[in-house]
């Protein structure tokens, strides 16, 4: 009688993790872009029917618009305390900009400084993101911000619960954790 050993293939199954934004940030920034931009906008558009300044108004809302909308979005989600940065064994999912990025389509991860700090990602299908943002200015925004210095993707984790450094650890260790699991 022959002996037949099977290999059992054990599967680590990782428990999703939850990344919450900072309330107070969020709630201070919001209130800054819309009484800092759109109240100003607003009262200059009155006041003033030339033309030179309704293009200066509209360069400065084609500007602020992905910010606005962005932490609008953060600032509904942190009312309604759900996540900002989700991570399951597929995906890294960011609901700033309402994306999911396989983990698998990540090449390589960075932090990177400017202004904020930032998680940065150097995607192998960069367009598989990209198709998911389904606002154009948004989308111009990100592809923009992609280019100094050049990453396929970059989210903000300044906004996030936490110190910058241990958000950005977190998603490193969880990442390092599938790989190596």
């Amino acid at each position: 009688m022959r002996l037949v050993l099977q290999k059992v293939q054990r599967t680590r199954v990782m428990q999703e993790k939850h990344l919450y934004y900072s309330p107070f940030l969020i709630v201070g920034l919001t209130i800054v872009f819309y009484l800092g931009v759109l109240v100003p906008c607003a009262f200059m558009l009155f006041r003033a029917g030339n033309f030179l300044m309704l293009c200066i108004i509209a360069l400065i809302l084609f500007y602020t618009y992905p910010r606005i909308i962005c932490f609008t979005r953060a600032l509904v989600r942190t009312i309604q305390k759900k996540p900002a940065i989700t991570l399951t064994s597929e995906y890294f999912i960011d609901h700033y900009y309402g994306v999911k990025i396989r983990w698998s389509n990540i090449n390589k991860m960075s932090r990177m400084y400017y202004r904020w700090t930032f998680c940065a990602f150097d995607l192998k299908d960069p367009a598989e993101v990209y198709r998911q943002i389904k606002d154009p200015v948004i989308m111009v925004a990100v592809k923009m911000a992609t280019y100094f210095p050049r990453s396929s993707f970059k989210t903000i984790v300044s906004i996030v619960d936490g110190r910058d450094g241990d958000v950005y650890e977190a998603i490193e260790k969880y990442r390092s954790a599938l790989l190596n699991g």
